[in-house]
């Protein structure tokens, strides 16, 4: 059994340990609206078709990789009729321009997981954590659309445990390596850079763990499980003929969700906008 990951939930509540974790997070979350940004909260069923279809027109042009990773629990579409319990947070400028949206999928009866997450190419990143602030905000408050939500998730942290454990004391020659490795990966993924987003919100980790029968078969999983996040691709043997393979259209209507994830250390989604108080 290998631990692989960590599901971040932040868990709502009226208490005042939950206000001060919030605290932060809110006084960004005023700096913003205070330079007239707006956020839009709505359930997907309460959207027009027409602007639905803009949104995700949006959603698709924003992304910054053809192929999407870093969501290890997505819907994978955006703007499917059957989706109306779906969340959409939308971020408009002054002049009412959207310059920043993020999707969540039901989380069990009264919760949330974030499931895409988009910024123009001019707008920053403080964005993501002011429509996730914005969320947090109206669920502790009971509001709609949002009423009865007890929970939010920003989904998975790669390899959390071995972040956390390498800056505490103790930490053996094994596990610093094994973190120098993921550091390595992490320039082109932002593996740490999306734990640290993710722990500015006080989550409630969940570990998640890879079980396997003979160690033998660990590379094989491994090599299985990176393509089936995005993180490898498969090679493509040519047509006959020499004429290669047509791409896959990068369509948010039924594509896969943005591959970047909150992370602090943006430029790639999910690898662009990371949500955490600067």
């Amino acid at each position: 059994m290998v631990d692989v990951a960590a599901f971040a939930g932040t868990y709502l509540g009226t208490s005042a340990e939950g206000g001060a974790a919030l605290r932060p997070l809110r006084e960004a979350h005023g700096l913003i609206r205070d330079a007239g940004y707006t956020a839009v909260v709505r359930r997907h069923r309460d959207i027009p078709r027409d602007e639905m279809a803009d949104l995700a027109h949006l959603a698709d042009a924003w992304r910054r990789h053809a192929s999407e990773r870093g969501f290890s629990v997505a819907l994978g579409r955006l703007g499917d009729p059957a989706d109306g319990e779906c969340v959409m947070v939308e971020c408009r400028d002054p002049q009412g321009r959207t310059s920043a949206l993020l999707s969540f999928v039901p989380w069990g009866r009264r919760g949330l997981c974030l499931d895409l997450m988009r910024r123009d190419r001019e707008s920053g990143s403080a964005l993501i954590d002011y429509l996730i602030t914005e969320l947090l905000l109206l669920a502790r408050a009971d509001a709609e659309p949002v009423r009865g939500v007890e929970r939010v998730s920003l989904n998975f942290a790669v390899f959390r445990s071995v972040f956390e454990e390498d800056g505490k004391a103790g930490a053996g020659p094994l596990l610093r390596l094994w973190r120098k490795v993921l550091r390595l990966l992490s320039r082109r993924w932002h593996l740490e850079a999306r734990y640290r987003s993710y722990a500015a919100y006080l989550p409630e980790w969940r570990p998640r763990h890879l079980l396997y029968e003979r160690s033998a078969e660990l590379p094989r999983i491994a090599t299985a499980t990176a393509m089936a996040e995005g993180f490898l691709t498969a090679p493509r043997l040519p047509r006959l003929g020499g004429a290669p393979y047509p791409a896959a259209p990068a369509t948010a209507l039924g594509s896969e969700p943005d591959g970047t994830g909150p992370d602090s250390t943006p430029d790639s989604t999910p690898d662009d906008s990371a949500p955490g108080p600067r």
